[in-house]
């Protein structure tokens, strides 16, 4: 009796050691976070030109599907991508990528009042901006690169510029702090471009 019960007993600090070490080894990396931030004011160099406000929309804004995902994603040698496990998005990138466009317009233009897509049927706008994002990714410690098209539109949906560019940013560091660091800075790039092509049209805006 004594030697089953210590052997029962031997079984039970085995199997509990066992399970000790299991929950140890089975721990996960905690997950880091991460979002896209607007232009700093500072940035906005002379900020919303002369001329009428513009009841601005901005949106749609569309991401190519490899972006649509919690896990940051970044661009290897070659057609290979990786996602970063435990760095993550703390937003669905295609609503961080359209709240920081729209906030640097806000910040380069007279954009009052400002619209996000989709905006109810009551409200009107002067003019509409769009943006197709074709790629936005790169590789911590390297090249981070920005490739959309955007286009201005009227009241009605009448395309009045078209634009496709590219932006290339050097990521600081290999960290992916820098790596989103350098993602915002690209928008900031896109987002000067749209604010130009919207002073040009500015002054055949209706006045409010």
């Amino acid at each position: 009796m004594y030697p089953d019960h210590r052997a029962r007993l031997a079984l039970f600090v085995l199997l509990a050691g066992l399970f000790l070490a299991a929950g140890c080894l089975g721990k996960s990396a905690q997950n880091s976070f991460y979002t896209l931030t607007p232009m700093p004011e500072a940035a906005a160099e002379a900020g919303p030109g002369a001329g009428p406000c513009l009841a601005l929309g901005v949106g749609p804004v569309e991401l190519p599907a490899y972006l649509e995902r919690p896990q940051m994603v970044t661009r290897k040698q070659g057609h290979r991508f990786e996602l970063a496990e435990f760095d993550r998005w703390a937003e669905p990138l295609p609503d961080t990528v359209s709240r920081v466009l729209a906030e640097n317009l806000a910040a380069l233009t007279c954009a009052e009042p400002l619209h996000f897509y989709p905006w109810s049927s009551d409200s009107t706008v002067d003019r509409q901006v769009t943006v197709r994002v074709l790629r936005l990714d790169g590789e911590p410690g390297g090249e981070v690169v920005l490739q959309a098209h955007w286009a201005i539109l009227d009241g009605n949906g009448k395309s009045l510029a078209w634009r496709s560019a590219t932006y290339r940013r050097p990521c600081a560091d290999g960290s992916f702090g820098a790596y989103a660091k350098a993602q915002s800075e690209l928008l900031a790039d896109l987002s000067r471009d749209i604010a130009a092509g919207l002073g040009g049209l500015q002054a055949s805006a209706p006045k409010q």
